[in-house]
């Protein structure tokens, strides 16, 4: 996997999978990257999470606390994330410690519209590594 993979995988797991808690893409990261260093594995988390989110293809949105309703939170708009609470999150260390702080445990993000139509639409390069690994 590429780091290119990497980001539309993540982005396929928001529009094909339920809402995503905002440690899920490093996780992810560590077990498709085992041998980078992990900062470089929090890098490209970071990096992929970013440019999703700075090209409109998810959001990020808050859940009260833990066992409140994921999909009521993410339907609600009043609960999305601005770019600056965004940036504040993504920068911060909650989501890549064990256990989640606050943020790394009560932050989600799904597909915008936009992410949805792009991963309908993806480019036949990234098609053919999706399908090759869904023929598994």
């Amino acid at each position: 996997m590429t780091p290119e993979e990497f980001k539309w995988d993540v982005l396929g797991d928001a529009v094909e999978e339920d809402y995503q808690m905002l440690y899920e893409p490093l996780g992810w990261a560590r077990t498709q990257f085992p041998d980078w260093p992990d900062d470089e594995r929090q890098a490209l988390a970071e990096r992929t999470l970013r440019e999703l989110f700075d090209g409109d293809l998810i959001f990020f949105f808050r859940v009260g606390r833990w066992g409140d309703d994921v999909n009521r939170a993410g339907d609600d708009e009043r609960m999305r994330l601005s770019p600056k609470e965004v940036d504040a999150v993504i920068s911060g260390a909650d989501w890549r410690t064990v256990p989640l702080g606050p943020a790394g445990a009560n932050v989600w993000f799904g597909p915008t519209r936009k992410g949805e139509e792009t991963f309908a639409n993806l480019p036949p390069h990234i098609k053919r590594f999706f399908e090759s690994r869904w023929a598994d």
